[in-house]
């Protein structure tokens, strides 16, 4: 399966072909900033409520992702949804998670996002809650004091258990496993209470393979995914565990 966004031509096969079934989350990566040249392009499709948030960020770095990573979700949903990019309407939920204002003909589908210093990931789903979680392996002042603090022992065990030169990539995993089932909840921060545990698996068994899905308690599955090098990524869904696909959206907009 092929998505391609770059003429009215292409956009138009990859919507007839742009489905989600029911156990599968679609999970796209992309580098917002690697052509500012796009950046206008991509804030041609914002809404007035996204342009007025970019108009209140410092020019820059900061302003320019925010554009293109909210310009690049309404290019996939609109794979997706059929509709032009701008023409997509988001509402926002439980925790300020937001989601497609549809009509009754509307697809059913949720979506998350998440940026991490070069990187964008945006997972997307049929009819069930999704979240995804992206982090750029980079130094941590006092990582043991965050796990101790917000981590449950059976992570914690988890952490202290791999060698030192594991140890950061340790850390990341089990923050965007966290991070990304808090995000599908809508709860909005994680709590130490809030832990990982698989039943029916020896403490911190499943972190030693955590790109093979698991259930937490047969409400929600997680997902390692295999993010850019240098960066560790995760995706928490609602229900069974899915079949994870990925795609990487074009980084050239405006070529032909």
């Amino acid at each position: 399966m092929i998505f391609t966004v770059n003429s009215k031509h292409d956009a138009t096969y990859a919507r007839t072909n742009a489905a989600l079934g029911m156990n599968e989350v679609h999970v796209w990566t992309a580098r917002p900033l690697s052509h500012p040249e796009d950046i206008e392009q991509l804030r041609c499709s914002l809404s007035p409520d996204e342009s007025g948030r970019a108009e209140r960020l410092r020019p820059g770095p900061g302003r320019d992702m925010f554009i293109a990573t909210r310009g690049i979700l309404r290019r996939i949903l609109s794979l997706y949804l059929g509709e032009e990019p701008g023409d997509i309407e988001f509402g926002y939920g439980k925790g300020g998670k937001p989601f497609v204002r549809g009509t009754e003909n509307t697809p059913p589908i949720s979506f998350n996002l998440s940026h991490s210093h070069e990187v964008a990931m945006y997972a997307f789903a049929a009819g069930r809650e999704i979240g995804i979680d992206v982090e750029r392996l980079r130094d941590v002042r006092k990582p043991e004091d965050v796990i101790r603090r917000f981590f449950s022992e059976t992570e914690n065990e988890f952490y202290r258990s791999r060698p030192e030169g594991l140890k950061l990539e340790a850390f990341f995993r089990l923050w965007t496993f966290r991070e990304a089932s808090v995000k599908a909840s809508g709860r909005g921060v994680f709590t130490k209470d809030q832990g990982l545990v698989i039943p029916g698996a020896p403490p911190g068994s499943w972190l030693d393979d955590p790109w093979n899905p698991v259930s937490i308690g047969g409400s929600w599955s997680l997902v390692g995914i295999d993010a850019s090098e240098g960066y560790v990524a995760a995706v928490a869904v609602e229900g069974e565990a899915p079949n994870v696909q990925r795609f990487d959206f074009p980084s050239g907009l405006s070529q032909p």
